[in-house]
């Protein structure tokens, strides 16, 4: 799936270079609620975004 490749892909360095802060949708979501900066870093919260980000028409 594309969405895992951001979620990897978001690891390196060059790109984002994200730690796996938390993993699953609702870890995700609590690590965004209570350490907004560690979720900036959560690979996991790349590809959420990818995957919800709507297509520009």
């Amino acid at each position: 799936m594309i969405v895992t490749l951001v979620h990897e892909m978001s690891h390196f360095t060059g790109v984002a270079g994200t730690d796996d802060w938390a993993y699953g949708r609702t870890a995700a979501k609590a690590l965004a609620i209570s350490d907004p900066a560690k979720a900036l870093d959560n690979a996991d919260s790349h590809e959420y975004f990818a995957e919800n980000n709507l297509p520009l028409p």
